[in-house]
């Protein structure tokens, strides 16, 4: 009986130990690290340009490494950050640990701390369900409709898969997403990322990047005004 009862006791630390891991990087890269921690960033190219990122950055699993710098002229800009507190780092690909390689790895230091880590290699997903166990799994659809070329109406669903990691740190958030969606043409389009990041930090960002695309949006409109002023 002192046997079993040892045995399950065991079990259960186990258990407990297992599900209360905490998930603040990916093997070398963690959360809070600063931008000399990571000797990779040293030599950088700067972007600075949309036609650049595009040719250069997007998707990119080079050894090359990027400086991603926002214009801050353009409202929808997509690239760098609109927060002069933030530098964006894009590696094409990093290795982890001796024998993890990822590709398509974005990095956002606040302050010089490393608060976002976005990793476009689908098998992360693999990588954490193995280390930390199942996720939180949800699943959303949504039908659109088209007309083809012979006036027939044809549905097609849009798909959003998504996988929530349990980081055990407060503030922090993981998760692994895949959408599947269709364009204006009705040609399906499939992208895949996982994001862990400190989401206070997050919070910051997004609400001065809000105050930047409002001067900008001012600026527009101010500019449109003086066009006008002696119409």
């Amino acid at each position: 009986m002192k046997k079993v009862l040892m045995v399950t006791m065991i079990t259960l630390t186990s258990f407990i130990g297992f599900g209360q891991q905490k998930i603040s990087g990916f093997g070398k890269l963690q959360l809070g690290m600063s931008v000399n921690d990571i000797p990779e960033l040293t030599n950088s190219i700067e972007v600075k340009n949309s036609n650049d990122y595009i040719m250069k950055v997007y998707q990119n699993t080079s050894n090359k490494v990027y400086e991603v710098f926002a214009d801050t002229t353009d409202k929808y800009n997509t690239m760098g950050s609109f927060d002069k507190r933030v530098r964006v780092f894009h590696l094409g690909n990093y290795n982890v640990t001796e024998n993890i390689n990822i590709k398509d790895v974005d990095l956002k230091f606040f302050n010089n701390k490393l608060y976002s880590i976005h990793v476009g290699d689908y098998k992360i997903d693999e990588l954490l369900t193995t280390k930390y166990g199942e996720p939180k799994k949800d699943f959303e659809e949504k039908e659109k409709y088209y007309t083809n070329g012979y006036g027939m109406k044809i549905t097609k669903k849009d798909q959003t898969f998504k996988h929530t990691y349990n980081t055990n740190i407060p503030n922090v958030e993981c998760y692994y997403e895949l959408m599947s969606w269709h364009d204006s043409k009705g040609e399906k389009l499939i992208v895949s990322f996982t994001i862990l990041e400190d989401k206070i930090i997050s919070d910051v960002v997004s609400k001065e990047v809000d105050m930047v695309k409002s001067r900008i949006n001012k600026r527009e409109e101010d500019k449109k005004k003086g066009l006008v002023s002696g119409f």
